[in-house]
């Protein structure tokens, strides 16, 4: 991979990953009766609010233990967020009318050529994938 292609797939990874950030963090304030801040999420990793902008952003990229600590504090399992990454469109994550399920795209099984639509709950703590 050329050195730009690869700039430009990290900086869409960042942006993809801080946008599922902001969805769950604030999906997580909802579900609770309240709003969970950028501030309350960096007391989770020992950061600054500042800091959960830019992953917010996309503008910072998260080192994979930072990123591990803060999903979890925003309980979303690894396996999860791997899934929702590679099977829905920022579009989907940004839209307006926050959705109670995302669509993770179309699954095709060995002993069954069709495909079959798999659904996640925005809101499940985690799941097994």
């Amino acid at each position: 991979m050329e050195k730009e292609q690869f700039e430009k797939s990290q900086k869409e990874f960042d942006i993809k990953v801080g946008q599922i950030i902001k969805f769950k963090r604030q999906h997580k304030g909802i579900d609770r009766g309240k709003i969970v801040t950028q501030s309350d999420v960096s007391e989770l990793i020992a950061k600054t609010f500042q800091q959960i902008q830019k992953y917010e952003k996309g503008t910072n990229s998260c080192s994979g233990f930072t990123m591990l600590c803060l999903f979890k504090g925003l309980g979303v399992s690894i396996p999860e967020l791997i899934k929702i990454y590679l099977s829905v469109p920022i579009k989907e994550i940004q839209g307006q009318n926050k959705p109670e399920k995302i669509l993770l795209g179309q699954n095709q099984t060995p002993n069954n050529l069709s495909r079959s639509s798999d659904y996640v709950d925005v809101d499940t703590q985690s799941k097994s994938v």
